[in-house]
Order: structure tokens, then C-alpha cells, then sequence
């Protein structure tokens, strides 16, 4: 499956190249990364919804590889591995 055939409309958070965390836990407060390329098309690796959350995988510019559960980034690494 390609990869663009994965993304399901804009997903949450992804705005005009940057992605950007705001959570009602933390009221004030907005976190945001850059995305490679500043391009959703070329920086989303995968984003689904589960039964249980949603799943969101892209490209930081600066962090490598980020991980988002639930619109909030859970990992980001330079090397991120997913089996």
C-alpha cells in the first residue's frame, strides 16, 4: 500500500508543514515540530484510528522519526524502528 493511500485525510494536528500538540491536560500550552520538508505528503509514513487511539508516524525536521498517540508525541528519535 502506498503511502499516500494510508492517510486519511489531514490528520489531526498537521497544519500548513508543522505538526502541533495541544492537549486539554496542558491549557496554555502548544508544542510543534516541524515536518521534513515542511510536506505532509512526503513526511507522513502512517496515520491510522484504531479501535483503541489514533496512530500518527511522520518526519520531524528536526527529531527524526516522531510517534503520536492520541494527537500527543510519545517518541521521536533520530532512529526510531518499528518492526
Amino acid at each position: 500500500m502506498k503511502s499516500s493511500e494510508r492517510i486519511k485525510k489531514n490528520p489531526n494536528g498537521i497544519s500548513n508543514g508543522w505538526f502541533s500538540e495541544v492537549e486539554a491536560m496542558w491549557p496554555g500550552q502548544k508544542f510543534s515540530l516541524a515536518l521534513e520538508e515542511f510536506s505532509e505528503e512526503k513526511s507522513v509514513l502512517f496515520h491510522e484510528k484504531s479501535e483503541f487511539q489514533s496512530i500518527l508516524v511522520f518526519r520531524s525536521a528536526q527529531y527524526g522519526n516522531v510517534l503520536v498517540l492520541d494527537g500527543v508525541i510519545r517518541k521521536y528519535s533520530t532512529i526510531l524502528i518499528f518492526e
